[in-house]
């Protein structure tokens, strides 16, 4: 009790008033610690108020929501519903990194780090919701809204808003939103590395490169000015991406922009570094490319028919098959090959790293127990094991240390440039190819930009890249449960709910189930690797970059040499060639930016078609593009809007005055049948629309007609028997059709 009134601010008549009340069993006084603290919030964020409550009663009593609530942060996140906002982006940031972000439980002020700005795309519910705070319908695609001639999705007063934009829709000129472009910031840095989300846009995925170049623009604009940003926290080192074409070509305009030169910082660090690519955008903003969707993008490629051909050796699924079974002492009770090599597999980060592994072991059969034709493809493996061994180490082996991690990153970049010169885009696609050495590249650079901060800073290597992004997204569907896709207004929640469970898990990570597919290995005493894993020397100051080029070429030199691969030059002369280097080896215009179909994107159900080649055209050289955004127009723009009138949750749906919920009114207007409640279709009684097509037309009913077809939504009449005497016509409206051909909505009239 005493502890309580201490922490309470308790008078005297207070404290003895509850003496009295706990000597009378009406007052129980309960001290949590910060564990007990921790794990209720933690429940109550993924198992709701009924299962705190049902564990507060319990034998474990743990504190109750009133309890918890001065721990719970509430974290208000402003979704992108109509365009995107620099204030918005702003405040967000100032959400995430504010004063108030050290007010949790445990929380230390972090010092000043790098930074590392991602995004990706998550899937959510094709569903217009109402925004309460803002009086704004959230979830029509922001690729279109503002070409598709609504005024404003605010509803106001009335239903005319909302009625307007249920026109737009249903002649398709904006879309409901499929996925939400989620954008964060993460630390480049031991603690606190979790990302932050600064913002959220729904899209249908049919952007250009030239407006995705631009949101990129306005939230690192952002990140600059706030002063909850860069000036307090730390400058964004880069931005990383998932491989994404439109992304790709966005960040080579955004971020290969200028170039190192006398004068800058980092130039002493990385003047000496024959063949690397020393283009980089404005503050030396770099791109990167996530090392575990580049390993899975390995794997497909290894897995496909047309396979990795190397010294005129297609190394393939099925030749990895006859291979693999040849290791000793292996092990494949857990992974069979034929699951090892399953193309439709193809997001299993451990299945990646483990046939990578695999296929480096193979280098250690003896080349002498086998025919000339198998020693020719043992050659090529044994090589390509080489690759993969160098690629893989920085993330794997907690052992080594930075020097050693980026010696192996340059020593696989230039084993990759002399494969990729000897048998071109058989061997990996351009895309691929180039997001490799954009993520070698951004690594190394990594290290004189720490350099900048404070040397002493450790630089993790396995942090780069977006998969602190994916492990936010995991827990938003985690806190979903049951229903792990959402609309707008539900990601905003569980995002703020994400960050009270980031500093919870990072506090004690053995409570985070970690997904199996995001996993890079599992050992014996290691089950996640993290960056408090690594035991190597990992300070900036640490490593010697020169030094590490020149072992890592030399020691590449001598496995060409032994694999008896030819280059036309060396590496030393190759690279005194203008505009020749690891990202260009054959100088002039980069890979990065092909036309070809990039293969190692390829899905099961077929590969990714290639981008027009006039968004190409305009895609050529960073240098004659135009990056200028008038950023002081755009915030006094945005701050001479007019503030929000007061507005209710109820709109006018007649002349007579009768008021609605906007809600509800919202959920009917957007109903394309108005009789969907008994379909068989989840989705159509749901929600009130079906998966597929551009629009609310989905069924490609553009080619049916009344007289031809019969389809969802159609009235028709039928002879019905009722009270077993008497006959009668019945007028009905289908809602849902049982028989037909497979994944037809719209069957023919003889057929039915």
């Amino acid at each position: 009790i005493f502890p309580n009134a201490i922490k309470e601010g308790w008078g005297a008549s207070k404290l003895l008033s509850q003496l009295r009340l706990a000597a009378d069993w009406e007052y129980i006084a309960r001290n949590y610690t910060p564990y007990e603290i921790d794990l209720a919030i933690l429940i109550y964020e993924l198992g709701g108020n009924g299962a705190l409550y049902a564990l507060n009663h319990s034998i474990f009593a743990l504190p109750s929501r009133n309890t918890i609530q001065p721990y719970r942060r509430q974290r208000r996140i402003i979704p992108s519903v109509d365009k995107l906002r620099i204030t918005d982006v702003s405040a967000n940031i100032t959400a995430m990194y504010g004063d108030h972000s050290n007010s949790e439980p445990n929380s230390t002020t972090p010092s000043r780090c790098g930074h590392s700005l991602s995004l990706d795309e998550l899937a959510m519910e094709r569903e217009i919701s109402v925004m309460e705070d803002t009086d704004k319908m959230a979830g029509f695609c922001l690729e279109h809204l503002k070409s598709s001639g609504l005024q404003s999705v605010k509803i106001g007063p009335d239903i005319a808003g909302i009625q307007a934009a249920v026109d737009a829709v249903r002649e398709g000129r904006v879309h409901i939103a499929h996925e939400a472009c989620v954008a964060a910031i993460s630390r480049l840095a031991g603690t606190k590395y979790g990302a932050k989300p600064i913002y959220i846009g729904p899209t249908c995925k049919k952007s250009s490169w030239q407006e995705t170049m631009r949101t990129i623009q306005i939230l690192v604009e952002a990140w600059k000015r706030s002063p909850d940003g860069e000036r307090k926290n730390g400058p964004l080192f880069s931005v990383s991406t998932d491989g994404c074409p439109l992304r790709r070509r966005a960040l080579f305009m955004l971020c290969m922009h200028d170039e190192i030169r006398p004068g800058n910082p980092i130039y002493e660090y990385v003047k000496n570094l024959p063949g690397l690519n020393l283009r980089v955008g404005a503050n030396n903003l770099t791109a990167d490319s996530d090392y575990k969707h580049e390993f899975k993008r390995i794997r497909g490629d290894l897995c496909s028919n047309a396979g990795m051909v190397i010294k005129n050796v297609c190394v393939n699924r099925e030749l990895l098959s006859l291979w693999l079974e040849r290791l000793p002492d292996h092990d494949w009770s857990e992974t069979s090959i034929h699951a090892l090599l399953d193309p439709a597999d193809g997001q299993n980060v451990s299945k990646a790293i483990k046939l990578l592994l695999c296929i480096a072991e193979l280098g250690k059969l003896d080349l002498a127990n086998y025919d000339p034709s198998e020693g020719a493809e043992l050659e090529a493996l044994s090589l390509l094991g080489e690759m993969f061994h160098a690629l893989l180490e920085p993330f794997i082996n907690v052992r080594l240390s930075l020097s050693e991690q980026i010696e192996s990153l340059v020593r696989f970049s230039h084993l990759l440039c002399a494969l990729y010169m000897q048998n071109g885009t058989s061997f990996m696609s351009n895309q691929l190819y180039s997001d490799l050495q954009t993520m070698v590249k951004n690594a190394i650079l990594t290290v004189p930009k720490v350099r900048l901060i404070n040397g002493r800073l450790k630089v993790y290597i396995c942090l780069l890249g977006d998969d602190v992004l994916e492990a936010l997204f995991g827990r938003c569907r985690m806190i979903g449960g049951h229903s792990p896709n959402c609309n707008v207004c539900q990601l905003r929640d569980r995002l703020a709910s994400a960050m009270n469970l980031d500093s919870i898990f990072e506090s004690h990570p053995e409570l985070e189930r970690k997904p199996e597919r995001l996993k890079l290995m599992r050992m014996r005493d290691l089950d996640h690797i993290r960056p408090s894993s690594f035991a190597g020397e990992l300070s900036a100051d640490s490593c010697d970059l020169q030094m590490c080029w020149s072992r890592a070429v030399s020691n590449a030199d001598k496995i060409l040499l032994k694999y008896g691969v030819k280059m036309p030059l060396s590496f030393a002369k190759l690279f005194q060639q203008p505009n020749t280097d690891l990202m260009r080896p054959f100088g002039g215009k980069y890979p990065a930016i092909s036309s070809e179909v990039d293969r190692s994107m390829a899905s099961p159900r077929g590969p990714i078609p290639a981008l027009p080649a006039s968004a190409l055209d305009s895609a050529g050289n960073p240098r004659q593009f135009s990056l200028n955004i008038d950023f002081d127009s755009m915030l006094a723009e945005e701050a001479s809007a007019q503030e929000m009138p007061p507005h209710t949750m109820f709109a006018k749906i007649d002349d007579a005055g009768h008021l609605t919920h906007k809600k509800s009114v919202v959920r009917e207007l957007f109903d394309m049948t108005h009789d969907n409640h008994s379909s068989h279709d989840r989705l159509h009684r749901i929600r009130g629309y079906t998966i597929g097509g551009k629009s609310w037309n989905r069924e490609g009913l553009e080619q049916a007609s009344l007289a031809t077809h019969f389809s969802l939504g159609n009235i028709f009449s039928t002879v019905i028997c009722y009270n077993q005497t008497h006959l009668g016509i019945a007028i009905g409206k289908c809602t849902g059709i049982k028989n037909g051909p497979p994944n037809s909505k719209s069957p023919s009239l003889p057929l039915v």
